[in-house]
C-alpha cells in the first residue's frame, strides 16, 4: 500500500512535506509582549440578564489595580448603591419575556406594595397573552427576588 500523503497537492512547488505531515512545522516565533501605551484592563459587572440591569464598568491600567477596583466595589457596598438608584429610575423596558413593560406609576387609589428588599416597583405592559399587572422586587439579584404579585 503506498502512502496517499507523500506527494502532499497542497503543498507549494518547490517545498517538501514535512517527515511527520501531521505536526506543524517549528519555526520560531517572536515572543508575545504586553501592548505599550494606553493598553487597559476593562471589567463589566452587569446586575442582571436585561438592558434594564445596573452596569458597572471598570478600567484599570493593570490586573493590580483592577483586583483593588472590584475590591474596593464590594467591599464599600458600592455594588449595592448602583442597584439600588436602577431599580429607583427603573420604571419599565424589558421584561424578561413577558411582553413590553412600562409604567412604574400606580393607579389612583392604588396601595403601593412592599416585600422583604423595600418598596415594589410596579409596571404594566402587552404579553402574549394579553395586558398584565404587577409589582416586581427591587433586589438586584434575580436569585434573591420575590414571586412578583400579579394585579387582576
Amino acid at each position: 500500500m503506498t502512502d496517499p500523503f507523500v506527494d502532499d497537492p497542497f503543498a507549494s512547488e518547490g517545498q517538501e512535506a514535512p517527515e511527520n505531515w501531521f505536526e506543524e512545522p517549528t519555526t520560531e516565533r517572536p515572543p508575545v509582549t504586553a501592548p505599550s501605551g494606553d493598553g487597559k484592563i476593562v471589567t463589566t459587572l452587569k446586575g442582571g440578564s436585561g438592558f434594564e440591569s445596573p452596569w458597572i464598568v471598570v478600567h484599570a491600567g493593570s490586573v493590580e489595580e483592577s483586583e483593588t477596583l472590584l475590591n474596593t466595589i464590594y467591599s464599600k457596598g458600592y455594588h449595592e448603591r448602583v442597584a439600588k438608584a436602577a431599580a429607583a429610575f427603573n420604571t419599565g423596558g424589558s421584561s424578561g419575556g413577558r411582553g413590553s413593560g412600562g409604567g412604574g406609576a400606580k393607579p389612583p387609589g392604588v396601595a403601593s406594595k412592599s416585600c422583604s428588599h423595600g418598596e415594589m416597583t410596579y409596571r404594566t405592559g402587552n404579553g402574549t397573552k394579553g395586558p398584565w399587572k404587577a409589582y416586581f422586587c427591587p433586589a438586584p439579584d434575580k436569585d434573591e427576588q420575590c414571586s412578583p404579585v400579579w394585579v387582576k
